[in-house]
């Protein structure tokens, strides 16, 4: 499993671990989040989603997950994840938007559902607001 560690701004306080199988659409996120000035850490899969990355030293701030991967899905990501009792924030991207039960998307605490094709700049609005609430709570 190959995962990027690429820092383009290490300025930046927000780290994102983006999880999506379709490597074109990943490197395409990954590059206009880096843009942003954003530290991105991607993975193919969910199965990379590993307990090691995200309780690591460099353990990302939000997860941005596709919903439907090989393994393991964006959702059984974020079950997974409030099982274990983390509260790190999910964003979950989609295809298959009339498909995701938004309802449980909601009761596990999914900070937001974009469906596929969104606007980049959605998702970077996404984050951002992310980061905002990061710097109230930790000035």
């Amino acid at each position: 499993m190959s995962i990027d560690r690429e820092v383009l701004r290490p300025s930046s306080r927000l780290t994102v671990l983006l999880a999506e199988d379709e490597a074109e659409l990943r490197d395409l996120l990954a590059q206009a989040l880096r843009a942003d000035g954003m530290r991105v850490m991607t993975v193919a899969d969910g199965d990379g989603v590993s307990d090691e990355l995200l309780e690591g030293e460099d353990s990302p701030d939000v997860l941005v997950t596709n919903v439907r991967m090989p393994l393991r899905s964006g959702i059984e990501v974020l079950r997974s994840l409030r099982r274990r009792g983390s509260n790190l924030p999910v964003i979950l991207i989609t295809a298959f938007g009339e498909a995701i039960n938004r309802a449980e998307v909601a009761t596990l605490g999914g900070a937001a559902v974009l469906e596929k094709p969104f606007d980049i700049d959605d998702l970077k609005t996404a984050l951002k607001n992310l980061e905002e609430v990061f710097r109230r709570v930790d000035p």
